[in-house]
């Protein structure tokens, strides 16, 4: 009733748009959002309907870990070969394949990475649902040592983050590469409702291997700086000028990437053309200003995913130091 309301109401307001066109896909983009938006809900509906909620929300939360802990072992016990001899386990770093019982195949690192959704979102659920923060930290309960039947009913987790992330990729890749989204009515006396999206998916195929590969590239930078610029002293904007790359680096990260533009996709990163009122050098550099100084401990992975404090007065003279002038600093 509810939703329908919503429609209604919707309907009211498009119907004032002069241009029935625009009208049209605003309606468009409301009724597939309100869609979305019911099956996220008929999600956390059905997990508060499992045997797994009779759980308390800590051995909910333990019981998910140590299941896919158990699933990791497994996995890793399949993906490594065990040696005929002494000698460390052989590992086949050419896409290892875990075969189930009935001879089916899967890439091991498909399933590694659904284990960590899985784990992901199962304890954002219930961090969230709990309120497990206090500040800007994520505060876990005790250690609850986990049974063999608190561990079968988390399962119901793996089934129900599995359905949330099939919904979160769908919704996402129709905002870039989807044509509609449809609910399909069930046969009478069947309660189970289904979405039917319409998507391209050939764009992005090319989108992920693109990002792949730089990804690759990006590492290989990375990996070959890190040894040739082991003595290599970067400039501190904190306590001294900078000049702009080629004659001058902040940091790692902003070396890697002014030599994989140039280098790599020949795009002339020394080219002062204005790009939304900096050049690309001056974007490099603000972007690297602003993470060596607001949060040093980032280049040793220390980064949780926090909001990071900027500021302002600190900031602005980094960028001074940095380069930038007055006019293009703010």
């Amino acid at each position: 009733m509810q939703r329908d309301s919503f429609v209604a109401a919707l309907d009211r307001v498009v119907s004032r748009f002069g241009n029935k066109e625009q009208a049209a896909a605003i309606t468009k983009h409301f009724r597939e959002a309100a869609l979305i938006e019911l099956g996220f809900s008929e999600i956390l509906g059905s997990v508060e309907q499992s045997e797994v909620t009779r759980l308390s929300p800590g051995l909910q939360l333990w019981s998910v870990i140590d299941r896919a802990a158990d699933e990791c072992r497994i996995l890793y016990e399949r993906t490594f070969t065990p040696p005929k001899g002494q000698g460390t386990p052989l590992f086949h770093a050419q896409a290892p394949l875990v075969k189930d019982k009935k001879g089916n195949a899967a890439p091991a690192d498909a399933i590694a990475n659904g284990l960590l959704d899985f784990v992901a979102n199962t304890l954002q659920m219930l961090a969230y649902r709990n309120n497990w923060f206090q500040g800007d930290q994520l505060v876990l309960p005790p250690r609850i040592a986990s049974t063999e039947d608190s561990t079968f009913k988390a399962s119901a987790h793996a089934y129900f983050a599995s359905a949330w992330d099939a919904l979160l990729d769908s919704s996402e890749s129709l905002r870039f590469f989807g044509k509609s989204l449809e609910e399909v009515q069930a046969p009478e006396g069947d309660k189970r409702r289904a979405f039917v999206f319409d998507l391209d998916l050939g764009p992005a195929l090319f989108f992920t291997i693109a990002r792949l590969r730089q990804h690759q590239i990006q590492l290989e930078f990375s990996m070959r700086y890190l040894v040739e610029t082991s003595a290599y002293k970067f400039g501190d904007p904190e306590k001294t000028s900078v000049l702009l790359p080629p004659h001058g680096y902040v940091s790692l990260d902003q070396l890697v990437a002014v030599t994989l533009l140039d280098g790599e996709y020949h795009y002339p990163v020394e080219d002062d053309s204005s790009l939304v009122g900096l050049s690309l050098r001056q974007w490099l550099r603000a972007y690297a200003v602003l993470k060596r100084v607001h949060y040093p401990d980032l280049t040793a992975g220390a980064y949780g995913g926090e909001v990071v404090q900027v500021d302002c007065t600190k900031l602005e003279r980094a960028l001074t130091n940095a380069g930038l002038r007055d006019s293009v600093r703010h």
